[in-house]
This record gives C-alpha cells, sequence and structure tokens, in this order.
C-alpha cells in the first residue's frame, strides 16, 4: 500500500463520509441540479455515482500533537492511529450505517499526490466500477489501479485543476 497505512485509511475514509454527507443533504446523489446539467454530466439511473463523504485528509507539521489538540478540544475521539471516525445513518436508508474518517497526514505524505496538495477528501460511491468508467467517459485521469481491502475498494482520480480525490466502495450494501 502506498502513502497510507491499513489503520489510517478507515479513518480516511470516515472523514469523506462527513463531507460527502454535508454536500449530498444539499443535492441528491446523481442528480444534477436544475439548470446545471452539461455535456456528460450524470443522470438519475447512472451507473455509479457519489453517495457521501468517506474521509477528510489533511496535512499537518505535528499529526500527533494535531490530533492531540483536536482530541483535547473539539472532544475528537482520536485514537492510537491519529484518526477519529464520525458514525451517521444514511439519509435514504437509515438502517445503513456510514461512517467518515477524519486524519491529519504528515506534511511530507504523498498519499494526497502533489506535494503541494493540503487536503484531500474521500467519497463513498456506489459502482465503483461503473462511476470509473462514467469518469472516464468525461476525461477524467484515474491514477492508478482499484485496491481493495476488507473495509472496501478504493480508487483515486485528479480533478480539474489536479488534486487526488480518493473514492471508496465500501464492503457490502451502499444507500443508491
Amino acid at each position: 500500500m502506498t502513502g497510507i497505512d491499513k489503520a489510517r485509511r478507515p479513518i480516511a475514509v470516515l472523514f469523506g463520509v462527513c463531507a460527502l454527507l454535508l454536500w449530498s443533504a444539499s443535492a441528491p446523489a446523481g442528480q444534477a441540479e436544475a439548470g446545471d446539467a452539461e455535456a456528460g454530466e450524470a443522470v438519475d439511473g447512472a451507473p455509479g455515482h457519489v453517495r457521501g463523504i468517506g474521509g477528510v485528509f489533511f496535512k499537518v507539521d505535528d499529526p500527533k500533537a494535531v490530533a492531540a489538540w483536536y482530541r483535547r478540544n473539539f472532544g475528537l475521539d482520536v485514537g492510537d492511529g491519529g484518526f477519529a471516525h464520525f458514525l451517521w445513518r444514511d439519509p435514504v436508508d437509515p438502517s445503513i450505517e456510514q461512517r467518515t474518517v477524519w486524519s491529519p497526514f504528515p506534511r511530507s505524505s504523498d498519499y494526497f499526490g502533489d506535494a503541494g496538495q493540503q487536503l484531500m477528501i474521500n467519497y463513498i460511491v456506489v459502482d465503483l466500477d461503473g462511476f470509473l468508467r462514467q469518469l472516464a467517459a468525461n476525461g477524467v485521469t484515474q491514477v492508478g489501479g482499484i485496491e481493495e481491502y476488507d473495509y472496501g475498494r478504493f480508487a483515486w482520480v485528479v480533478d480539474v485543476e489536479g488534486n487526488r480525490v480518493e473514492l471508496w466502495e465500501p464492503p457490502g450494501p451502499v444507500a443508491d
């Protein structure tokens, strides 16, 4: 595995879920806002789409000190691995528990791709393979291959400004 150990990946995923959840609450996943449709844009029934934020990762000078500060001042349950999980119920199917991982990374980490990138968001996706095909058809560049673990499948793409974005398909059911 490159750049992130197995203990930190779930935290990264959790943070992404939280961010995506906030976004998905304002716009249904896979649907364009009225007036926002463009050629190649995802529409209802597309093979894959974003469901929520799985993780939020950011670079800092001293990850342990930052984690301790957030534990002490914000009450985050930051474990020995340096990450925290935010658990939430899926708004479409409340029987599904999702998580967003929050994690500071060392400033020297190459996990985000470009050394200048200070933040990376992990998005929970439905049908990772279908979503990657859809993104490729839209000219989006995938970085590396798909990695599979017991806690899900991961892939990376870069956005229009060259920022690496992580995609996570959790194991088991993900609400559409």
